[in-house]
């Protein structure tokens, strides 16, 4: 669980998206220093999965929209 170190930062337009991508970025990069390889964004969509994709190409980053995603995940991932 990550949770928001800009919670004092209140801020409109391009400010407030760059605060955005600065708290994914800032989550993405504790991950891998905490040794993370593997990131799965569970639910429907895959932004939060295309930004890690971005930040570090070396993780291995699934969106998990359904059971059937989750257990494709599972067996490869074993």
């Amino acid at each position: 669980m990550m949770t928001d170190p800009l919670a004092a930062l209140e801020a409109e337009g391009i400010a407030a998206r760059a605060a955005e991508l600065l708290q994914v970025r800032s989550g993405v990069e504790a991950l891998v220093a905490c040794g993370a390889t593997r990131v799965g964004e569970c639910g429907p969509g895959k932004v939060l999965t295309g930004l890690v994709k971005r930040i570090d190409k070396a993780l291995d980053a699934r969106a998990i929209g359904g059971v059937g995603d989750f257990e494709v995940t599972i067996k490869e991932w074993k």
